[in-house]
């Protein structure tokens, strides 16, 4: 059992900051010197300001993998332990790529261990507790309270650390 929490994919956003129209011929040298200068300056203040959003776009995956932690753990709380390989095959991962992010969280990525979603979904299959079937589906109805707070916990400390 697999679930899939996918991030709103960052929106290419182009910056342009101030504008310098000339309707006239320069005569001055000077003045063709300082228009210059305050291009670079607002081509340099864009570019600063497309850092920034390009940083947040990636705090954003980092801060939905925060929030989700708890949910995360307490599916690991609850999944069933014979050998060990259904808790291990476990993940809370995020991928990155250039068209947004996605964040991942299940079990038995890749259909290994082949059992996962048969454990998740069998509910007549005993379990000690505090192990169960639904794993992680009511880990998600648990905690889900829990996420949005942490999330906003994250990227508040973000913004004061920068």
């Amino acid at each position: 059992m697999a679930g899939k929490v996918k991030a709103p994919p960052p929106t290419p956003v182009k910056l342009s900051v101030g504008r310098v129209r000339v309707t006239r011929a320069v005569v001055y040298p000077s003045e063709a010197a300082y228009i210059q200068s305050m291009r670079r300056q607002m081509q340099n203040i864009a570019r600063n300001l497309q850092d920034v959003i390009n940083h947040l776009g990636w705090v954003t995956a980092d801060a939905i993998v925060y929030g989700l932690e708890p949910i995360y753990d307490e599916s690991q709380r609850l999944v069933p332990v014979d050998r060990g390989k259904l808790k291990a095959s476990g993940f809370l991962e995020i991928n990155r790529r250039k068209n947004g992010v996605t964040v991942y969280m299940g079990y038995g990525r890749h259909g290994r261990p082949h059992y996962a979603a048969i454990v998740h979904e069998r509910l007549d299959f005993q379990h000690l507790p505090p192990t169960q079937a639904k794993y992680l589906e009511d880990a998600v109805k648990t905690k889900l309270s829990t996420m949005e707070r942490r999330i906003k916990l994250f990227m508040s400390k973000c913004l004061r650390a920068e």
